[in-house]
């Protein structure tokens, strides 16, 4: 069954109207609409710093039979006169057991050597796929849709299927490097002869922060550097009373490095 139930997705899939999404990530698909294909119920997708996109599908029962199977579509440049009718550069097929990923190619879908850079697995309510941004020609933003599909006993006809989407999902991507003192008095000078720290974290697109993958810092007090007094900590030497200490933060995140600066001044006593 599972030839025909590429087929079918391939030739029956049909576009609907653009979906709206809550926070950007989590859609609901209306229920009892599947007939007997998989009742898809919920689709969430996520990204991290490294551009993993994941797609957490929730369908009733969560299971796919063998004459069963499920197409995410992905129309990585938003633009419909590109890719297969409806717009979809790659799309990746699960099935009972196993998947498959494909790229369009001019005028049909042709699978991605090695099975794609994709990873599938079953879950309690359904399937998460996860695959990076560099597999869908980097994309910072995509359409996308899900269809779940039912064969005959035979093979030879379509006798169910649920379609959800069409949506469009934008990665959250590094923003700026967020970067407090401690402590928090240190925003208005530091005594001589006292301690303060950074701490460094890493805002997101979309408003949220994230940890960084890396911290590193230096201060100097004109040229001169202050030795550290711990991770991004230091010791104010009693000799720079009235100076600025300078601190360089360098941040990495999702395999790229952020640099900041911040100047923090040296009280007289």
């Amino acid at each position: 069954m599972r030839r025909f139930v590429l087929g079918a997705l391939l030739v029956f899939a049909v576009m609907v109207l653009p979906a709206s999404a809550a926070a950007g990530s989590h859609w609901t698909d209306p229920t009892g609409d599947s007939g007997t294909a998989p009742d898809i119920t919920t689709v969430d997708v996520s990204n991290d710093g490294a551009g993993n996109i994941t797609f957490a599908i929730g369908f009733s029962p969560p299971t796919i039979a063998s004459d069963e199977g499920l197409g995410v579509y992905i129309d990585g440049d938003q633009n419909t006169a590109t890719g297969n009718r409806q717009g979809a550069d790659y799309v990746v097929f699960v099935y009972q057991a196993s998947s498959d990923f494909y790229s369009w190619k001019g005028s049909s879908f042709a699978p991605v050597a090695s099975n794609g850079p994709i990873s599938v697995s079953r879950t309690a309510t359904g399937v998460t796929i996860t695959i990076n941004k560099a597999a869908l020609g980097g994309v910072s933003a995509f359409r996308f849709w899900v269809e779940s599909q039912k064969a005959s006993a035979t093979g030879n006809t379509l006798v169910a299927s649920d379609l959800a989407g069409v949506y469009t999902y934008a990665l959250t991507t590094f923003a700026k490097v967020i970067v407090s003192l401690k402590p928090a008095s240190a925003a208005k000078g530091v005594h001589p002869g006292s301690k303060f720290a950074i701490i460094a974290g890493v805002g997101l697109s979309d408003g949220t922060t994230a940890a960084a993958d890396s911290v590193s810092c230096k201060a100097t007090v004109g040229s001169t550097p202050l030795p550290a007094a711990g991770t991004c900590a230091w010791t104010v030497p009693k000799t720079a009373r009235g100076k600025m200490v300078v601190v360089t933060i360098a941040v990495g995140y999702g395999g790229t490095s952020h640099t900041t600066r911040l100047s923090v001044r040296v009280l007289q006593k």
